[in-house]
């Protein structure tokens, strides 16, 4: 549940509809939703079929409530009916009520080890979801999660060539030619992106540290 170090991106929302999509897609519910984990905090930022704002925005405590429960355990898990259900909290029963949520499936968005979000899918009876949902939410919350993995070393990459762009190419951590091939790797990388910011910001990174190499010898 450890937060792990700031990102160069704004959020992962795009990743986070993208995988709310694939819920409704894969399971037929009508709503799913979800959030990220930040401040010591799940904060729900992402809907799909909702019909009222009582859970945006919504702050969720480790512990408390479906999505507390999936990131202090970082287990998933499925209750068949929420007003009645007992291995759970019930410090958001307002607004989770108020939306009509029933049953519902929370998977966790788990990145080496640490919560960084939870997936919901959800239905407005008393209706149990079973293994084939909860394995799909699952499967979902785990691509995700190599997704984000594979953004966190983005920002990894971009924090060190930018860090390599500020100093004198023989003060760096690595060799001129090792910087040169990552230089060509994360120029290649900022092809495959979607964040138009990271990518931007990546490519500027490898301009300003072109510029201090000079041309290979």
């Amino acid at each position: 549940m450890n937060q792990t170090e700031p990102t160069l991106r704004p959020d992962d929302s795009g990743a986070y509809r993208q995988a709310l999509r694939l819920i409704r897609r894969r399971t037929s519910v009508p709503l799913a939703f979800g959030g990220q984990f930040s401040g010591g905090q799940l904060v729900l930022g992402e809907f799909l079929g909702n019909r009222t704002e009582g859970l945006s925005g919504l702050h969720v405590d480790p512990g408390q409530g479906v999505g507390g429960y999936v990131v202090a355990s970082l287990r998933p898990i499925a209750v068949n009916d929420y007003e009645s259900a007992r291995g759970i909290t019930h410090h958001y029963d307002e607004p989770v009520l108020g939306e009509g949520i029933r049953a519902v499936i929370g998977a966790p968005v788990t990145v080496r080890g640490n919560a960084r979000g939870v997936l919901y899918a959800c239905v407005r009876s008393v209706f149990p979801l079973g293994d084939v949902a909860m394995d799909a939410v699952s499967g979902v919350a785990r691509q995700l999660a190599s997704e984000i993995a594979i953004r966190d070393e983005v920002d990894r990459r971009v924090r060190l060539l930018e860090t390599a762009a500020l100093v004198p190419p023989q003060s760096a951590d690595l060799s001129p030619g090792d910087l040169r091939d990552l230089r060509e790797e994360l120029l290649g990388i900022s092809e495959a992106i979607g964040d138009d910011a990271l990518r931007e910001r990546l490519r500027r990174a490898c301009d300003r540290l072109g510029a201090r190499l000079g041309p290979a010898g």
